[in-house]
């Protein structure tokens, strides 16, 4: 066995995927509390990826982190369903949502809105109290 199938490489990308995110979950349980941040976009494909990237402070080096957790689809890219998809796989990966204690998103409505954007749908959810919009500046 050469392990050069396209099917065994995915095994192991997944295989190394499984154990870098457990790692950094475990150094984030550790820290105590943890912030995301979160960004949707259509890869090349034209799927809808929704990229979640978590901080907190390394106990270890007392160093603000930020590690991509990894990349989800979610089954629509409206608000509701992109609340869904962060709180379930903050969940599914053993995150304590009451240890969540901020939201960064971009400008867009669907993420950053104040009624029914994905960050107001998280806070009133879970009592989030801090949400940071990140834009982009500069001139193209």
């Amino acid at each position: 066995m050469t392990y050069l199938s396209p099917q065994i490489q995915n095994e192991l990308i997944q295989c190394c995927e499984l154990e870098i995110r457990e790692r950094i979950v475990q150094k984030c349980k550790a820290s105590g509390f943890y912030s995301i941040m979160a960004d949707e976009t259509t890869d090349v494909s034209v799927t809808e990826q929704l990229s979640l990237c978590i901080r907190y402070v390394d106990n270890d080096t007392y160093e603000v982190r930020a590690d991509i957790l990894g990349f989800v689809e979610p089954k629509e890219v409206d608000a509701e369903h992109i609340a869904n998809a962060i709180v379930n796989n903050l969940d599914k990966w053993g995150l304590p949502l009451q240890k969540l204690r901020g939201q960064g998103y971009d400008g867009a409505s669907v993420m950053s809105g104040h009624v029914s954007g994905v960050q107001q749908r998280i806070r009133v959810q879970y009592n989030v109290q801090m949400h940071l919009s990140c834009t982009a500046s500069g001139t193209t």
